[in-house]
Parts: structure tokens; sequence; C-alpha cells
């Protein structure tokens, strides 16, 4: 009995030395971690599903998913894979937060961006009855804004880059999905002025559209044309296009807007070389200016007087007008100042001049005579209607 009272004893010391041990652990080196000591396990049910899938016929190399607070893009998360294949899908898990997102194809042009994803999302690029073209700005200005347009539209419509995005100058690439024809193109800068414009452009798969140059090596600064209606003709059309476009492209007006008499209205113009156009409601001409460089005011109806306004309904475009009172000897200067055109079938052009008695001339772009009016009195509004 003694011995077992002894070798209970035993035990009840050892167990006692045991938990004595445990109270005073031995000492351990704890690396230092700054900021943040300890890295959460994040809960699986608490992350969000980014998923891009590739409707297009281009390689996706690298897709970038960058909190929106970061000034960079961070890691390719791609760099370890090879790439997202047409039709292919792939999904991307991340913390619950807010995120930007940007897709770049093998050649380094973006195909799409997110911006602020706070919540699942699916990411398309491309979409079938579509074709692609690419957009290279080789110049020296950033673009803020790509209008891409069906050439029928009065306006420009959307903007095609997202609202963040930016196709950097000197060598920025950007993809656009489009269904195939003919589109008016326009790139606008962050200062919400003209880059560059083109018209009737047949946009064809692979298609790349080179906006190039130092617009500053010729043309240093932008410039303003003003626009102060003196006519009695509200100015509905406002055309300012570069001087080398084949035609005149999009009205700077809004729907419905329009500059009444009175009234002044300034557009700002990226440097370069324009032709400027203004139109009535009705279409007709009140005043042009061309191969514009610098500020310009334009003011229609400034000679004050009465308006004569000229059809053309002939089949020959008039180059040359004339307008001299009655009483002069020659038929002194052209009023379409070397430039303007009156279009066959379809021109119309409204000039102003004093009460009076005039000579009235037209004639062709090979200078040939169309018509002549001789003593015509203008008191009020006169239409002069050209016939062949």
């Amino acid at each position: 009995m003694r011995y077992r009272w002894i070798v209970i004893l035993a035990v009840l010391m050892i167990t006692l030395a045991c938990s004595l041990e445990n109270l005073n652990p031995p000492t351990v080196d704890i690396k230092e971690t700054p900021d943040k000591l300890v890295t959460p396990v994040v809960d699986t049910e608490e992350m969000i599903a980014v998923v891009v899938q590739n409707a297009s016929s281009y390689d996706i190399c690298s897709v970038y998913i960058s909190v929106v607070e970061a000034e960079a893009w961070g890691d390719d998360l791609l760099a370890s894979e090879t790439v997202i294949a047409p039709e292919d899908t792939r999904s991307f898990e991340v913390p619950i937060g807010q995120y930007d997102v940007l897709v770049v194809d093998c050649e380094g042009a973006v195909m799409m961006t997110a911006w602020q994803i706070d919540t699942d999302v699916t990411l398309t690029i491309g979409r079938a009855g579509t074709i692609a073209f690419r957009l290279l700005n080789n110049s020296v200005k950033d673009i803020c804004y790509v209008y891409i347009s069906p050439p029928n539209m009065k306006n420009w419509g959307e903007d095609y880059l997202e609202q963040y995005e930016i196709v950097f100058a000197r060598g920025g690439k950007r993809l656009f999905f489009v269904a195939p024809g003919q589109y008016d193109l326009l790139a606008v800068d962050c200062s919400d002025k003209q880059i560059v414009s083109e018209y009737g452009i047949e946009v064809t798969e692979g298609m790349m559209w080179t906006i190039a140059g130092d617009l500053s090596a010729k043309y240093s600064e932008d410039f303003l044309v003003t626009v102060e209606n003196l006519s009695p003709y509200p100015i509905c059309f406002v055309m300012i296009s570069p001087a080398d476009a084949a035609d005149w492209g999009r009205d700077w007006l809004n729907v419905e807007e329009s500059i009444d008499l009175g009234e002044t209205r300034s557009f700002d113009v990226s440097a370069g070389s324009y032709d400027v156009l203004l139109q009535d409601c009705e279409g007709f001409v009140l005043a042009s200016a061309w191969d514009v460089t610098g500020s310009i005011m334009l003011r229609p109806g400034e000679q004050g007087g009465v308006p004569l306004k000229i059809t053309n309904e002939s089949s020959k475009d008039v180059c040359y007008l004339h307008i001299m009172p009655t009483a002069k000897d020659d038929w002194g200067d052209d009023w379409l100042g070397g430039w303007e055109v009156i279009l066959a079938r379809e021109g119309q052009r409204t000039f102003f001049v004093s009460p009076g008695v005039y000579d009235l001339a037209a004639r062709d772009c090979d200078g040939d005579m169309m018509t002549v009016e001789r003593e015509v009195m203008i008191e009020e509004e006169l239409s002069w209607r050209l016939v062949d």
C-alpha cells in the first residue's frame, strides 16, 4: 500500500513539474513586419469574381486588376500563363474592394478597360458581327475622347473610351470593335480640343488608324473660332474642318442648338489649318473662311443691308460670283473669295448688300459665264435662282 502511494506521489510531482514548465515557454524570436503583423485569411465568400471572356479573334496576353487608389497597374495576372485565346474565358478572384481592370492584346493594344468594379462582373471583349481596328497615337497629345460614328449622324454620339481611359501620346495603342462599314472618326485631347478628324473611312478588319506627327511643328498654338451672328437668320450649322479634309464633316453645334441674331459663340480649335463654314437652318451659307491658322471672328450680316439669297439649280458649280452696282464699269471682286463654291443642283448662298440697283453675274469653275442679270433692284430680301 505504501508503495502505491509513493508511485502516486511521484506521478503527481512529475505532472506538477510539467505544468510549471508550460507556464514559462521558451523565448522565440518574432520577425517584425512593417504596418501589418498579421495577414488575415480571406473567406472565399468575400471575394469578387472578374471574368474575362474573349469573344474577339485576338489573343489576350495581359490582364491587370488594380485597386482604384493605386497609381500603377501592378502585376500582369497572366504573366505565368500563356494567353486567353479567342472563345476562351478566364476568371480572376480578388478580395472585396473596388478595382480597375485593363485587358491588353499581344501587340500592346488596350482591348478594354473597366473602372471602379466592386461586384462580380463579366467583361466581354469583342462580339459577334464586329471587326477590330487599331488606333495608334503617334501625336504629341494624349487622347481622352474617341468618337466613331456612322456618316449619316448629325453629331458624334458617345465617346468610345471609358470614363478614365487615355490613349497616351507617342505610341499609345487602342483596339476598337465595330460593325463593318463606313465611319467618321474623331480624336479629342484631354482639354476637349480636336486633334484630328477623318470622314467616310471604310473600316476593315485589322485597319490601323494612325494619328501621326508633331502638330506643333508648323502650328504652335491652339486658337478660337468666334461667331457673332449679325444676320436675321439663326445659324444652325458651324462646320470647322481641317483644310486638307475631303468634306466638311460634323456640325460643331449640338442638336437643335442655334446661334440667333445678336448671339456669340466661340469654339476651341487645336493647332492646325482649318476651313470654316456657317449655314442657316435652311442650309444657306452665311459666311466662310479658309486656311485659318489663328483666332478669327466671323460676323455674318456685318455688312448690314438686304439679303440676296442664291440657289444654284443648274448643272454646273459656281466658282465666281459678282454683285456690282449697275453704275460700275467692271465686275469687280469675286464675292466667293477664290475658295468657296456654290455646288450644282444643291448649293445655296446668302449675301448682304446695301439697297440699290445691281448687275449680277455667275461663272463656272472654268471661268465661263453662266448667267448675267442686269439692273436688278434689291430693296428687300431677294431670291436669285440659277438654272441651265
